[in-house]
């Protein structure tokens, strides 16, 4: 399936949906029909918006691609559940797509998993199970769900060499990739190059590993963490899984 993606900045006023938006509906339309794509997706994994205007914008558009046999999905941070009209959300899309990882930034001062599959202590509850439950009991169609994976890590620089597990002390995000450029930040395929130099550890527990050489520390998922995922997927049934981002991924299987 192709699919278009849109990040409205700006949504109108909830009390202004028959007007800036009426033109951007119909808009989308023509686009889809004109080049044969099968539907659009609405990023809005921001929170600064107004969640009953996003709610109305996305049942005009649903009416509008209904009309011409076309999809709509959106995307939306998994961890700000409240930011959302999640029951109009769920009725009036065809799919959500939970971006369920970045629970924690890389510019706090202690490590932490990308996206722990559970949460390790009572205390730490934000995880991919944690905001799937939340989604679920607010109203999400678990059919309609689909769980976002990253294709990318996230990297540290431990304040100390002999204090690396999960939650040790962290002076900031760690060196940037070498395509893209980003401290804290760094694709799979760029990680694939120096898996070789680092020694991993993995946690049962939130089903999360994550590698360190000296002071550099880098989770990320690997096909393991992924697999246990997918397995979440389907036993929580579930719409699907989809990925963030392609451009980043390991597209050569070099690891």
């Amino acid at each position: 399936n192709f699919f278009i993606c849109l990040f409205p900045a700006h949504l109108p006023p909830t009390q202004a949906i028959a007007g800036r938006s009426e033109k951007l509906v119909n808009s989308v339309a023509i686009f889809l029909e004109q080049y044969n794509f099968d539907g659009v997706e609405i990023d809005r994994r921001n929170i600064d918006f107004d969640k009953s205007a996003l709610a109305r914008f996305v049942n005009r558009l649903r009416s509008r691609l209904y009309m011409i046999n076309k999809q709509l999905s959106v995307s939306v941070s998994a961890q700000f559940a409240d930011a959302y009209d999640i029951t109009s959300l769920s009725l009036y899309a065809d799919m959500i797509n939970l971006h369920a990882y970045n629970f924690t930034t890389n510019t706090a001062n202690t490590v932490a998993n990308l996206a722990p599959l559970f949460s390790s202590t009572p205390n730490n509850v934000i995880s991919v199970n944690s905001t799937v439950t939340s989604w679920l009991a607010a109203g999400a169609r678990r059919n309609k769900v689909n769980l976002v994976v990253a294709t990318f890590g996230r990297t540290y620089v431990l304040a100390s060499e002999d204090q690396r597990a999960v939650g040790a002390r962290s002076t900031g995000p760690g060196e940037a990739g070498f395509n893209t450029k980003r401290p804290g930040l760094i694709a799979r395929y760029e990680f694939c190059n120096m898996a070789g130099e680092y020694n991993s550890a993995s946690d049962s527990v939130t089903a999360t590993t994550y590698y360190f050489k000296g002071k550099s520390w880098i989770g990320i998922e690997t096909e393991d963490t992924l697999v246990q995922k997918f397995t979440y997927v389907l036993d929580s049934s579930l719409g699907g899984v989809a990925i963030f981002t392609l451009d980043l991924d390991d597209t050569s299987n070099a690891c």
